[in-house]
């Protein structure tokens, strides 16, 4: 039997970790460990808006995501891009930030999310690459948590699983998204209609436009100015995906 003493004073209890385990069974067991990490825990970040609870009922909504959480625990090197692991964590993701939208991938739900007004820019699911960065780090504290009991449990390279080495610091930081900056993607808004000569007054963006958002994607505005070009992204990304 396994007991855990909870809350203090008055709000103190005791709870029989065994029984809740049996009611669980030990397929929701062994998957709980991913779903603790991938919801964020103390060594991985969480999904922004979204908490424990959000998770524990998007969970027992669909118990088919079951099987993936244990799989990637089983083989983490299963995650990339297009395997049916990351695919099934995309589906999941989707139904965390909206029960109503019809698709079952990040990148799709977000532009559909954004530009039918539903989700503000920091709202937004996160994008394919973000997230599999995110469910890698999530799957090296898991696979870890799981071989806990074991006498060798092996060691998966942190350069593998979301993590990136800065040698300045001399620690372990996340690696975030292999997507470049969204300063330097600026310039794929611009859009010129001229036939011969281009001229300014035709293109869809003017360039102090696309001057201000860069800067603002580099953090070189300050507050006050950030808040406009947060405004003026929006405006333009709006303006190209309807």
């Amino acid at each position: 039997q396994l007991w855990l003493g909870f809350g203090t004073k008055s709000n103190y209890r005791d709870i029989p970790v065994h029984e809740v385990c049996h009611k669980l069974g030990a397929d929701k067991c062994k998957a709980l460990l991913y779903l603790h990490a991938f919801s964020g825990c103390d060594i991985t970040s969480f999904l922004q808006g979204i908490g424990k609870k959000t998770h524990w009922t998007t969970w027992a909504s669909n118990p088919s995501f079951t099987s993936t959480f244990i799989g990637i625990i089983q083989d983490p090197n299963e995650l990339h891009p297009d395997s049916a692991p990351m695919k099934k964590l995309e589906e999941y993701t989707v139904t965390l930030y909206s029960k109503h939208v019809s698709v079952k991938t990040v990148n799709e739900a977000r532009r559909l999310l954004f530009t039918q007004g539903h989700k503000t820019l920091e709202n937004l699911p996160p994008t394919q690459a973000a997230l599999l960065q995110h469910a890698k780090r999530a799957a090296l504290a898991a696979t870890q948590w799981e071989r806990a009991t074991q006498t060798n449990i092996g060691r998966l390279d942190p350069q593998e699983y979301g993590w990136a080495w800065d040698p300045k610091t001399l620690q372990w930081t996340p690696y975030w998204t292999s997507l470049p900056d969204a300063s330097h993607g600026c310039m794929m808004l611009v859009h010129c209609g001229c036939k011969t000569a281009c001229k300014v007054r035709n293109w869809r963006f003017s360039w102090s436009e696309i001057l201000f958002v860069s800067l603002f994607t580099s953090g070189k505005l300050q507050v006050l100015e950030k808040r406009i070009a947060m405004w003026l992204l929006l405006h333009m990304s709006r303006r190209l995906l309807k």
